[in-house]
């Protein structure tokens, strides 16, 4: 009569094993796409030979993977700013379309991927190159780094943000290396950080570059920092500022940067790039400001690229080139164009250095299409909370 109770037991022991490796398994794919598609092949076969691919042939293989993710499927609204500037222009932030403008951008997608290849203003010379990535050299490979920046100023908003991490996104997520670049903390701020943030922590080596790189509001630092790191990289490169705090459910991002190559934030009543963007920055990218009404700015407080040949090459790398530039990044004191005044519709009132450059950058790549590679409404997974802080790493 005995036997019963052990055939129950086996089978409670059995099906408490089956729950615990799908746990295991929902956390793993929380950053793992569950099949390879032909999009990953693709992009495979295409890293696998990049550096020893001639130019004609780069540029061949970057067009055909542009393409093909042009072709994928998109539930993101394709939002076109049509209206004209005439009407909107002298009253409003918003985009809207200069019909008086004598060019736009590029529609052939393989003159668009050349340009950035091939333009000495866009593209990294080897020795530029070899200098950037020397910056992440201590951070260990991983499939996701997670990666941010901290100074002194920012120290209890840093907090808040690994308040946040430690909560929602560590128990959640494997195969991740959380990295953060120390870009002026204090000393005892750096003991504490690196004792209590579960991270890989990295000095900016400011020393390496102009000047104008010491003064943090440039924001120069940023797109020198994304692309040291994404080289480490299996899959993807999360970056966030102190101000990102992530939700729930966040896994949905990954999946569609797993498409698109990018995920980025940008509001349907985001300001056009026009009125945040110094001339000078337009003026190093031989681009016409009128070309860029139609375009809101893209947020750079949180963004997500996925590592492979297409993202580095034809964004990553030429928003480096030119944060290495003064005359791109930061022509101007930063104290004296940062503040935008919002009644103010004067084209050019102010600059918004990193987060100008991406947005030019994406509008020069990808164009109408730029919508793809935006997070679509109501799938944004992380909020943005400026002045939210914490004395976290006391407790």
């Amino acid at each position: 009569m005995k036997s019963p109770n052990y055939v129950v037991i086996y089978v409670i022991s059995v099906l408490l094993v089956l729950v615990f490796i799908a746990l295991s398994n929902y956390k793993i794919e929380m950053v793992r796409p569950r099949s390879a598609t032909a999009e990953t092949i693709k992009t495979r076969q295409i890293s696998k030979d990049v550096t020893d691919l001639s130019q004609a042939d780069l540029i061949k293989n970057l067009t055909d993977l542009l393409l093909f993710r042009l072709n994928q499927p998109n539930n993101a609204a394709k939002i076109l700013y049509t209206e004209s500037c005439d009407i909107v222009a002298s009253k409003s932030e918003l985009a809207c379309t200069n019909y008086s403008c004598p060019r736009g951008i590029n529609p052939d997608p393989e003159a668009r991927v050349k340009n950035m290849v091939m333009s000495p203003k866009l593209s990294l010379s080897p020795e530029q190159r070899d200098v950037i990535l020397t910056m992440g050299k201590t951070i260990p490979e991983n499939d996701v780094i997670i990666l941010s920046a901290s100074s002194a100023n920012h120290y209890a908003e840093m907090q808040a943000m690994f308040q946040n991490l430690h909560t929602v996104v560590y128990p959640n997520m494997a195969n991740f290396t959380m990295v953060l670049f120390d870009i002026g903390l204090t000393k005892e701020q750096r003991l504490k950080t690196e004792s209590k943030c579960k991270c890989h922590v990295v000095t900016f080596p400011v020393h390496l570059f102009k000047e104008y790189m010491k003064n943090n509001i440039c924001y120069a630092w940023k797109p020198l920092i994304v692309l040291a790191s994404i080289v480490k990289a299996r899959k993807y490169l999360v970056y966030q500022d102190a101000s990102v705090r992530w939700m729930n459910n966040f896994h949905i991002t990954f999946d569609r940067a797993n498409i698109y190559g990018h995920q980025m934030l940008r509001y349907i009543k985001s300001i056009r790039t026009t009125l945040n963007t110094y001339p000078q920055m337009f003026q190093y990218m031989e681009e016409d400001p009128c070309t860029f009404m139609p375009y809101p700015e893209i947020n750079g407080a949180p963004m997500l690229h996925k590592n492979d040949p297409l993202v580095i090459k034809t964004v990553l790398e030429p928003w480096a080139r030119c944060a290495l530039e003064e005359s791109c990044i930061c022509p101007v004191e930063p104290k004296k164009c940062i503040r935008c005044i919002r009644d103010n519709f004067t084209i050019h009132r102010c600059h918004r250095f990193d987060q100008s450059a991406i947005t030019l950058i994406m509008g020069k790549m990808y164009g109408d299409d730029v919508y793809r590679f935006i997070v679509p409404d109501g799938k944004l997974r992380v909020r943005i909370e400026r002045e939210h802080k914490a004395n976290y790493f006391e407790n």
